[in-house]
């Protein structure tokens, strides 16, 4: 009678110890799904976007889409495939305006600078003009001049996940 008593006591044990080493699989790989989860639900999707719609400036817009803040990292500002260089005297987006000299309007712009967070949702004009009292032409030209420029974001989540240029639609 020992030894049946000793039989299953060893196979209660034997049990417990597969059964805690399952649930510890289990607690370690949910815990992996959940973090993976959770960085994908936060990702940044950065969209630019230029605009001439009516009623809303003309100009360099750029919108966080995603379901994370956006930190910016890096920011280069082409125009027609020339790089605007920046300094403390030297701001992108005024030179831009500069660049482009429109006649009329009112210009106004974001200063999208390293460590800058766009959070979801967040739309900034990178640089814009309401144009008040210009021609047809003047708007025309304006919006091609636009299009010369190109703005290269680098920007992370807060993850510290990389993400490059943003997609332009």
């Amino acid at each position: 009678m020992c030894d049946d008593s000793n039989k299953w006591n060893r196979i209660t044990g034997i049990s417990a110890m597969i059964t805690a080493t399952c649930a510890l699989f289990v607690s370690v790989w949910q815990g992996y799904e959940t973090r993976t989860h959770n960085r994908l639900t936060v990702r940044p999707h950065l969209q630019l976007t230029r605009s001439i719609e009516r009623g809303k400036p003309i100009g360099l817009y750029v919108k966080n889409v995603g379901s994370g803040p956006a930190i910016i990292k890096k920011v280069e500002v082409y125009f027609a495939d020339n790089l605007i260089k920046e300094g403390p005297d030297n701001f992108a987006p005024r030179q831009i305006m500069k660049l482009i000299q429109p006649k009329h309007g009112h210009w106004f712009f974001c200063n999208l600078t390293p460590e800058y967070r766009l959070m979801p949702g967040e739309e900034v004009v990178y640089v814009g003009a309401t144009l008040r009292d210009a021609s047809k032409e003047e708007k025309e030209t304006l919006f091609k001049n636009m299009h010369k420029v190109t703005l290269f974001l680098e920007y992370e989540s807060i993850y510290g996940e990389k993400f490059g240029p943003p997609e332009e639609k």
